[in-house]
C-alpha cells in the first residue's frame, strides 16, 4: 500500500510472505544450516522527494527511512529487524559544452545505511537476508555483493549486518543530444556489527561512464576501478544498466 501525504512526502506499508530455501551452503564456508525457511515481514516506509525528475534529477534531494519486522506473530520463522537510512542531493553546477543547453552539469551525491538486528530466541539471520554491497547501484568497481564479511574460507561472501556507503557523481550532459560522460567515486563496507565499521577500512572506487537518456530513462555504460585493490581481486567492474545508480 502506497500513500501520498503531500506534494513531497509519500508512505507505504508492504507485508510479505516467503518460504525460502536455503541450499547448497558449505559448512566450511558459514555456520548457517541448509533447509527452508518461512518469513513473513511488515515494513513500514517514509519518503520526502523533491527532485525536479524522477529520470534525469538535476535539484533536488530525496530521504528515505524504512523498516522491515520478521516476527511469529506475522507467521514468521525468524524474529529479526532491520531498519535503513538513505539520504540523495543534487545541485545543477554550470553549463559546460553549451550554454545555450537546457541542462548543466549536475553534481549529485548520496549516502545510506542499514542495521540489522535478531530479536528474542532467533540466533542468526539466513545469508540470503543478511547485506552486500558491490555491483551496479552500490559501489561500482566490485561484482554484485562482491563486498561482505567473508566465511570461514576468507573468500566466499555469507553477509553482515551493518553497511555504509556513499556514491559522488558529476553528470555532464552533452548539450542537448540526450547523451552525457558520468565521473563517480563510491566507497563503503559492509562489516558484522557497527562498532567493526571503520572509514579508513572502507572499499573505495572510481571510474566513468557514458550515459543516453531515453524515455524510460537512462542507459549507463560504466567502468569502476578498485582504488585499495586487495590480492587476487580484479582491477574493477564493468556495466551496463538501466537507470541511475541513485
Amino acid at each position: 500500500m502506497v500513500r501520498s501525504l503531500s506534494k513531497y512526502w509519500a508512505g507505504r506499508l508492504a507485508y510479505a510472505y516467503a518460504r525460502e530455501f536455503l541450499f547448497n551452503i558449505d559448512d566450511a564456508v558459514s555456520d548457517q544450516d541448509p533447509g527452508e525457511i518461512q518469513i513473513a515481514t511488515i515494513s513500514p516506509q517514509v519518503t520526502r522527494d523533491s527532485r525536479d525528475s524522477a529520470f534525469d534529477p538535476t535539484t533536488g534531494k530525496v530521504y528515505m527511512g524504512m523498516l522491515e519486522w520478521g516476527s511469529p506473530p506475522l507467521l514468521s520463522e525468524i524474529n529479526y529487524l532491520k531498519a535503513i537510512g538513505q539520504f540523495s542531493y543534487y545541485f545543477p553546477f554550470f553549463k559546460l559544452f553549451d550554454r545555450r543547453a537546457s541542462k548543466g552539469v549536475v553534481l549529485a551525491w548520496n549516502v545510506k545505511a542499514g542495521h540489522a538486528q535478531v530479536l528474542r530466541e532467533t540466533d542468526t539471520l539466513p545469508i540470503n537476508r543478511r547485506f552486500y554491497l558491490g555491483g551496479s547501484s552500490t559501489i561500482r568497481g566490485f561484482g554484485q555483493d562482491e563486498i561482505s564479511p567473508k566465511g570461514e574460507d576468507e573468500r566466499t561472501p555469507v553477509g553482515g549486518y551493518f553497511f555504509a556507503y556513499q556514491n559522488s557523481e558529476v553528470r555532464m550532459p552533452i548539450a542537448d543530444t540526450g547523451f552525457g560522460l558520468l565521473f563517480f567515486f563510491d566507497s563503503g563496507n559492509v562489516t558484522d556489527q557497527f562498532k567493526e565499521f571503520y572509514i579508513d577500512k572502507m572499499r573505495a572506487t572510481s571510474g566513468m561512464g557514458f550515459r543516453y537518456l531515453t524515455p524510460v530513462g537512462p542507459i549507463s555504460a560504466d567502468y569502476g576501478i578498485k582504488l585499495n585493490r586487495e590480492p587476487e581481486e580484479t582491477i574493477g567492474e564493468f556495466y551496463i544498466t538501466v537507470g541511475n545508480a541513485f
